[in-house]
């Protein structure tokens, strides 16, 4: 669809509410629908504007619209979900079963007769058989391509929503919801080159879905519904896992630990063996054993470093300067480290070597030098360096002991 296609039919549907107003102006004060009176938890009316485009939305089920569930067993209880929260039922001391909450949910623990009539007392008080809130339909006049103004409609219930707009095209209901790709333009100016900059998304016609207004009314409506159902479903599930992980724990100690653990650093196994707990799956001997010979593993790498870690602070400790800057020396020592580097300008690069000699006090030294200086030189070599401090207060970067920068002025092999 064209630029020009595009505006002649925005024009169209000025002209068209002009001739057929059925969208309410935003001036026109609204008025509730009748029918409840909005206690709380009962569904709330929506809104309508009078003398405009009304539509027929019935204002709530009859209370008692989402019947008591039954109770779901597992982990050698009965466990049931009311408002996104579990309740455990037990057997009360007069003999009465009893609905006590697991994870939020209502303080005190509800009694009845049967497990039915407890889980009844929990869903009545917490007025989980009311229906979800009617849809609240609100209206408004905004400006659209070109600046053209356009009619728009947002429908909300209980935190789910659908933005439409009033568009006139021929096999579509009146309300839309705009291509998300090409926000309803029907075309992308950064195609322009394949096939006229045509939006693949919508095929040209800027439009995702369309609705009238009460079947978008009830789809979010249904929306609303069906989270409510889930909120219970995944809370009964959260705490079926919860349990299993536990039973787990309780039978493998550190090995559940670890896996725990290491499946929250990305180890591949671990995480395919904790999924398979959670889904009630019992790990064979040779996974459980795998996951004592990793944790073993572990830890044998964990007292490694903690080994080393005391040995640096100690050698940190022990380092100490060769003396003051500017004070000339001479340290005995073992050459530890003998590297090669270039310095200098690209067109004229030379060759140094870097010398550190470590004392069997404590003290280390490092010089730059000449490869002449060096020559016949290894490392392990015992040497005597003499030169004058230029940085005592130089650290090794990755272990912090001091390591004194010298201006070497001559290196033997000691004999």
């Amino acid at each position: 669809m064209t630029v020009l296609e595009n505006l002649l039919s925005d024009i169209f549907e000025e002209l068209a509410d002009a001739e057929h107003p059925d969208v309410a102006p935003t001036d026109v004060p609204r008025e509730p629908l009748p029918g409840y009176t909005g206690r709380l938890g009962a569904p709330r009316p929506a809104f309508y504007y009078p003398d405009a485009y009304t539509v027929d939305i019935a204002p709530g089920d009859q209370p008692g619209y989402f019947a008591p569930p039954k109770a779901a067993r597992f982990d050698g209880g009965a466990f049931f979900a009311a408002g996104g929260h579990v309740y455990a039922l037990t057997r009360a001391p007069g003999g009465d079963w009893q609905a006590a909450a697991v994870s939020g949910g209502l303080g005190a623990p509800q009694l009845g007769r049967t497990q039915a009539d407890a889980i009844r007392a929990v869903w009545d008080l917490t007025e989980s058989h009311f229906d979800v809130n009617a849809p609240f339909v609100e209206f408004r006049d905004a400006r659209g391509l070109y600046g053209l103004p356009e009619k728009r409609a947002v429908v909300t219930c209980q935190g789910h929503t659908i933005s439409l707009k009033r568009r006139h095209k021929v096999g579509h209901s009146p309300w839309v919801v705009p291509c998300g790709k090409c926000g309803g333009t029907g075309t992308l100016e950064h195609y322009r080159h394949v096939k006229g900059g045509v939006c693949f998304g919508c095929d040209g016609d800027g439009i995702s879905m369309s609705y009238t207004l009460e079947d978008a009314v009830a789809l979010v409506r249904t929306e609303a519904r069906k989270e409510r159902t889930d909120a219970n479903k995944r809370a009964l599930a959260a705490e079926r896992e919860r349990r299993r992980w536990l039973r787990f724990t309780q039978a493998h100690g550190q090995v559940a630990r670890w896996i725990d653990f290491a499946s929250s650093r990305g180890h591949q196994k671990a995480a395919k063996w904790r999924a398979a707990v959670l889904k009630g799956r019992e790990l064979t001997a040779d996974q459980v054993q795998a996951a004592r010979d990793a944790l073993g593993l572990e830890r044998d790498e964990a007292e490694v470093a903690a080994y080393a870690e005391v040995e640096r602070r100690a050698a940190v400790k022990r380092s100490r300067p060769a003396g003051v800057k500017g004070e000339r020396v001479s340290v005995s020592g073992v050459v530890t480290v003998l590297r090669s580097y270039e310095t200098g300008p690209h067109y004229r690069r030379r060759v140094g070597w870097r010398v550190v000699v470590q004392a069997p006090d404590g003290l280390s030294v490092i010089a730059f030098t000449t490869p002449a200086k060096v020559k016949g030189l290894a490392e392990g070599d015992a040497v005597t360096v003499v030169g004058t401090v230029k940085d005592p207060e130089n650290r090794v970067i990755a272990t912090g002991e001091l390591q004194t920068v010298l201006r070497l002025e001559s290196l033997s092999t000691a004999v």
